[in-house]
């Protein structure tokens, strides 16, 4: 029974560990001693041999004083032995294990409190502040803990005698940097690290830690951790604490509202603080682990290491730019590996424990064995003394991890054959070694290990393992959710060894190490069956979405609705029974919303959102408005006004049970647009609704709004807009706009399926005065694009005929461009008086027809402000810079919308003068704009302001005058060519100043006879002389031109 008792009752090794520590130093001293001798007995000399057997070790004093110091060692070993046996004996007799355990607990909290140094009294007012700068999720005592907790007996004693170690103790401004690879122990030699400093603190020297944690994202922010080092800081001494409190009054001033604490100004207070002692001893661990903020971290930490009286001991991989930002001036690198002694001892003291494990009663075997990840094995003598040589000489290369792995893998091995053969194949690494693990996981069991590596790594909030292993064990929606066949959590660790262990506390099951989590990070397999476990977090969100539903809507929930009082028993009782189910009822959505493109995910969510409102959902809904319900109450959003809690619950379901909720309503309460398109079909027989009925009531003002309306609550919310819905049907719109979209985008997707589906709405002025003080926190969010398009395509079509809609169009454009939403680089996305000033759609107009840009041009000529006869830059028109660019689409566009073919621009253009001065004309665009114009009534006769028509400008342009010619009838020809500008030329006379030959001869064709044709302030044939074409004079001659014989300076034409 004693012996029992010694076994069953664990003796804390720690608290006399540096008896057993001075033993070992001892003895292995004398081992070192011994070392020359026994080399020298091995040698062939026989001489050698001889003298060495003459020739004692040690001398007369050495070993007097060797064997009294044994001695000690034997007496204080045994004194403890005895001590712990008559603990064991008593304990047996008295059956005190309850009350011993409580005053452990009770001395365990002492000697923390010590540890910790608290050295002022913490009230009330000092605990606001502490909770303000360190909140308790980024406590570093329970990683402390921890680390000590998983230091083994006599390692890691190498550090405290390291001379570098002991200068940091001692001497300020000495800085040391502690790298090494993965599974070295730096965490543990941490706590190693912490312990001394924790013992030396007192009024002069503050000793203060922190642990960065991959699993904790809270712990890689620069302002947590100064901040939970000022708190340590401040704690240690009165004076200190004074500094803190002043800082915090700083961000709380009375008459201005709450600021965050800044890196700068907890660096400020921390080196006031500093200046109080006379040393300031800082560790921090894991700065690696903070990955993308580790540039930030090592910059706030510089700034307190460069403190004039700090010591700064930082542990980390050195990995990435650690080493650059460090600088090795200012820190001592020390690496860290585990010594091949310590390495020896703990596969010693893991074998005895796996032993002891094996040698337990069921009962105590199954308790240790579910906080525990290894298993329990007994080994054979022979094959203990082989794997500690193996592992320590041939593959630790001073890694615990990777020790640990190969114990595990051990372990599971049935026979000491094949434990041997093991030994002879093991993994070089630990990423082989995890390979190894998932290599070996069975197939049947591959989907339960990929559903539980996803969750530990992805679920949030964390699952507790009673929650973890229910969620695992169901399959489909027509699996019952039964207790008896819940996943035992010892079958995933079994399956998971070395991957897994639990937390801190007990509550959750979480990666054994950073490496782990890294591992399955990576591209580690081409095996479809191995890289299924290659974790991300969509593939965790859809997993845990998908067993929320499961659970939700399992067969033995599958029931008809009861009376409101009996419904809400029921519930309540299913989420205390079942943790997990309220775990589902509240977190599915959160998970499952950027996954409905997944078919069977989708088709999830559809079964639970049945029109004929099935028991499971009243089940769901209920349970998800109590938990809105508790959390609107903590955070103190509602309170309780007349009626107890009680009966706000009763009154609740019962509105949830009454027949005109519907699960329209619900899905338009938390934003489901695809829920709502696939529902509002469904329910379109609704024509008119009361206030209740109304999906937009609901939808528009978030998920609060059944809770906001009960009686017997008052709340800080108004709820005035959906108030009038009632006298005005369903505008309700607006209200939504301003509570439900402020908290989730996928509201406007909702809001624009009731729009397209013919619902009616308004919007009030002063609802748009309050969508201006809205504070959105979702901006990043990665369906607020789509959510914005979606509406705001809704909406347009309504915004020259509905007053509302264009008011909210325009409210809902300016949001997205205040959120500088990429929705907005196209303006023309909506109606352009809502997105464009009138300026603006002028200059684009004015863009599109220089660019040739038909598109942009379409849509900027549907803006009722746009003047298709405005002048823009260079006194042009539209139309006229159309013919300028040369673009017959462009020009054809503008005639439709309006444009005057024959007007004038303000520089005097007229659209075919313009035409027929253009030469550099592509392709057919000049015989299609000449063919517009004229089709649309413009006439070659029109003179501009200087009395010349098209055919004056024509003359030099061959192929303008061409289609002139083919285009006019003979006699409107003949009446236009005879026709003289206000220079007196006509346009046959123009020609000829010209000198265009080719033009001369096609109008010369034309004149039918008369003088009118040769007006000129010039001598005609003198003009033709110029020309210098016989063909052109003989033309003349032929049309009737009289030939000058004598001009006014006495000369001929010939002359000339």
């Amino acid at each position: 029974m004693l012996a029992d008792a010694l076994n069953e009752e664990p003796v804390d090794a720690n608290l006399r560990m540096h008896h057993i520590s001075a033993c070992s130093h001892t003895l292995g001293s004398i081992k070192e001693r011994l070392r020359k001798p026994e080399a020298d007995l091995a040698k062939p000399d026989k001489l050698t041999r001889f003298q060495r057997k003459l020739k004692w070790p040690f001398t007369s004093d050495e070993m007097r004083e060797l064997l009294s110091e044994l001695d000690q060692h034997q007496s204080r070993i045994q004194l403890a032995l005895s001590a712990d046996t008559m603990n064991g004996i008593l304990r047996l007799l008295a059956r005190q294990e309850d009350s011993q355990f409580a005053a452990a607990l009770l001395a365990d909290d002492v000697r923390k409190t010590l540890e910790i140094g608290v050295r002022v009294q913490v009230d009330s007012r000092r605990q606001t502040v502490l909770d303000y700068f360190m909140k308790p999720e980024v406590n570093p005592q329970p990683s402390f803990e921890r680390s000590i907790k998983l230091r083994h007996p006599l390692t890691g004693l190498w550090i405290r005698h390291y001379p570098n170690v002991q200068n940091w103790l001692t001497i300020p401004q000495s800085h040391v940097w502690l790298n090494g690879i993965p599974g070295a122990g730096k965490t543990v030699l941490a706590g190693t690290i912490i312990e001394d400093a924790l013992r030396l603190s007192n009024e002069r020297i503050c000793a203060a830690f922190f642990y960065c944690d991959y699993r904790n994202d809270e712990t890689k922010v620069p302002s947590s951790i100064l901040g939970a080092v000022a708190c340590q800081i401040a704690l240690q001494k009165g004076k200190a604490f004074d500094v803190l409190q002043r800082y915090y009054n700083a961000l709380h001033p009375s008459n201005r509202l709450r600021r965050k604490p800044s890196i700068e100004g907890l660096t400020a207070t921390i080196t006031i603080m500093s200046e109080l002692y006379d040393q300031l001893l800082l560790v921090v661990d894991g700065v690696d682990e903070c990955i993308d903020s580790t540039g930030d971290v090592l910059s706030a930490l510089l700034s307190i290491s460069s403190i004039d009286n700090s010591s700064l001991a930082i542990l980390s991989r050195d990995e990435g730019n650690m080493r650059e930002i460090l600088g090795v001036e200012a820190f001592t690198e020390i690496e860290i590996a585990a010594t091949t002694r310590d390495v020896e001892l703990y596969i010693t003291s893991e074998l005895e424990a796996r032993r002891r494990l094996r040698d337990l009663t069921a009962t105590m075997k199954e308790e240790i064995l579910n906080t525990r990840e290894w298993l329990a094995t007994r080994f054979a003598l022979s094959l203990r003394q082989e794997i500690n040589p193996t592992l320590v000489k041939d593959r630790a290369d001073g890694m615990f991890r990777w020790v640990t792995c190969q114990l595990d893998y051990l372990c599971q091995l049935i026979t000491d054959r094949k434990r041997r053969d093991a030994l002879k194949k093991l993994p070089p690494d630990l990423p082989k070694s995890y390979l190894r693990i998932l290599e070996g996981i069975p197939k049947s069991q591959s989907d339960l290990v990929e559903k539980v590596l996803h969750l530990v790594a992805f679920a949030d909030p964390q699952l507790t393992i009673e929650e973890l292993c229910s969620a695992v064990s169901v399959s489909s929606i027509d699996e019952e959710l039964d207790k008896e066949d819940y996943v035992p959590c010892a079958e995933i660790m079994r399956y998971c060894s070395s991957l897994l262990h639990k937390s801190n506390k007990d509550q959750h099951l979480e990666f054994a190490h950073f490496s782990v989590r890294q591992f399955l990070k990576s591209n580690f397999s081409s095996d479809p069956a191995i890289s299924r476990h290659k974790i991300t977090k969509s593939r965790a969100q859809n997993i845990l979405a998908t067993q929320c539903l499961f659970i939700l809507q399992s067969p033995n929930f599958q029931r008809h609705p009861l009376e409101a009082n009996e419904e809400l028993k029921d519930v309540v009782s299913r989420m205390a029974d079942y943790p997990v189910y309220k775990y589902a009822s509240w977190w599915w959505m959160r998970n499952a919303r950027n996954h409905m493109s997944d078919l069977q995910l989708f088709n999830l969510v559809k079964q639970l959102f049945d029109p004929q409102k099935s028991g499971v959902f009243i089940s769901w809904s209920v349970a998800f408005h109590l938990q809105l319900l508790q959390h609107l109450l903590f955070e103190g959003a509602v309170y309780l006004r007349g009626l107890d809690i009680g009966e706000v619950e009763v009154l609740l379901v019962d509105t949830i049970l009454h027949g005109t909720f519907k699960p329209t309503h619900q899905a338009s309460l938390l934003a489901i647009p695809e829920i709502c398109r696939s529902l509002i079909d469904s329910e379109r027989g609704y024509g008119s609704y009361e206030k209740l009925e109304s999906p937009l009531a609901l939808v528009l003002t978030g998920p609060g709004y059944l809770i906001g309306r009960l009686p017997g609550l008052a709340n800080k919310f108004s709820y005035s807009a959906v108030d009038d819905a009632e006298e005005e049907e369903q505008s309700v719109l607006v209200s939504w706009a301003v509570s439900g979209f402020s908290k989730e985008p996928g509201y406007l997707e909702i809001a624009a399926a009731f729009i397209r589906a013919g619902f009616q709405f308004k919007f009030g002025g002063h609802d748009e005065l309050r969508l201006h003080n809205v504070r959105y926190t979702y901006i990043k969010e990665d369906n607020t694009e789509r959510a914005f398009e979606t509406l705001i395509k809704a909406l347009n079509p309504l915004v020259r005929t509905s007053s509302d809609a264009k008011d909210l169009c325009s409210w809902a454009w300016k949001t997205a461009v205040s959120l500088a939403l990429k929705v907005t680089r196209d303006p023309f996305l909506i109606d352009t008086s809502i997105s464009l000033s009138h300026e603006s759609v002028v200059e684009n107009a004015w863009y599109a027809v220089n660019n040739s840009d038909p598109g942009m041009l379409e849509r900027a000529l549907q803006d009722p402000r746009l003047k298709v006869s405005a002048s823009g830059e260079g006194n042009r028109s539209l139309l006229t810079l159309a013919i300028h660019v040369g673009s017959s689409k462009i020009a054809k566009i503008l005639i439709d919308g309006g444009c005057n073919v024959s007007a004038e621009d303000r520089g005097h253009r007229r659209p075919l003068h313009l035409w027929a001065k253009k030469r550099n004309w592509s392709g057919s665009n000049q015989e299609h704009i000449f063919r517009l114009l004229v089709k649309n009534g413009a006439s070659s006769s029109v003179q501009d302001v200087h009395r010349k028509s098209v055919w004056h400008i024509a003359v030099s342009n061959l192929n303008a005058l061409k289609l002139l010619v083919e285009a006019e009838d003979i006699s409107c020809i003949s009446e236009v060519l005879s026709t003289a500008d206000n220079d007196g030329y006509t346009p046959v006379t123009a020609a000829l100043r010209k000198q265009k030959t080719d033009c001369i001869l096609i109008l010369l064709q034309h004149c039918n006879g008369g003088d009118a044709y040769w007006q000129s302030p010039e001598p005609i044939f003198a003009l033709a002389a110029g020309v210098g074409s016989e063909a052109v004079v003989k033309a003349l001659v032929s049309q009737g031109a009289e030939l000058e014989t004598l001009q006014e300076d006495r000369t001929t034409p010939f002359i000339t």
